[in-house]
Formats: structure tokens, C-alpha cells, sequence
């Protein structure tokens, strides 16, 4: 397997993709562009992401669209936490959520402000009960 995800295509193909193909086809196999672009993107969060196994390239580089696509999203919400472990230090609760869509990475400060301050909001551990379910 090639040391980057996506190496440029050596044949051209600036036509469309077909319809039966996976997504990851875009990557492997497209000349335009925009695949161009997206190549270089991934290929450099790739390079700044730990895989000493291999796992995570063949995940991103899967057939399987809900393989490849999860994979794809693993580095920014990874880089996403990271930032947010830098600027938030709960005291009293631990943090834990799930990024469910996420068509652009946000601003890690005004998410970090947002989670700080929805966390001070909350009742301190002693006045909490557990709830019956």
C-alpha cells in the first residue's frame, strides 16, 4: 500500500463518477480539480495522524462507503478534541459527545466558550440525583 492515501491518478478521468461506484473512487481515480485538492487534504492530515498499523489507510481507502467516509472524519474531529482539551479542563464533569454532521471544522475557541460555559451551568455533583430509569 502506498505510504499517502491517495496518490495522484495516472490516467486521466475529469469525467463524472459512475453511480454504482464507491465514493472513495473520487479519490483514487478522478483528474479534476476539486479531487485534486481533496487528495492533498487528506493526504496531509493523513501524514499528521497515527497509524502504525496501517488500519486507518485502509479504512479511508475502503470500498465500503460508510468505512471510508467515517474515516474521513476521524482527523478533524480528533484535531477538534485536541483543541478542546487545550481549552477546557472540567472540574467537575467529564466531557463526552458525539459529532453527528459536520460540513466545516468550527472555531475551536467559540466551541470551547460554548462548552465552558454550558458546563459552569450545571448543578455541582453533590446536588445531582441519579435519575430511575
Amino acid at each position: 500500500m502506498p505510504s499517502i492515501p491517495f496518490p495522484e491518478p495516472a490516467a486521466r478521468r475529469d469525467g463524472p463518477m459512475g453511480w454504482a461506484e464507491p465514493s472513495v473512487s473520487f479519490y483514487l481515480k478522478s483528474t479534476r480539480p476539486v479531487a485534486s485538492v481533496g487528495r492533498a487534504t487528506i493526504n496531509d492530515w493523513y501524514s499528521r495522524f497515527p497509524d502504525p498499523n496501517g488500519a486507518f489507510l485502509g479504512r479511508i481507502r475502503s470500498a465500503e462507503d460508510a468505512d471510508h467516509e467515517g474515516a474521513l472524519d476521524e482527523p478533524r474531529h480528533d484535531r477538534l478534541a485536541d483543541e478542546l482539551d487545550k481549552r477546557v479542563s472540567p472540574d467537575r464533569w467529564g466531557l463526552n459527545f458525539e459529532i453527528i454532521r459536520m460540513d466545516r471544522t468550527p472555531s475551536a475557541r467559540r466551541l470551547a466558550t460554548w462548552v465552558r460555559r454550558t458546563v459552569d451551568a450545571l448543578p455541582p455533583h453533590d446536588r445531582t440525583q441519579p435519575r430511575p430509569f
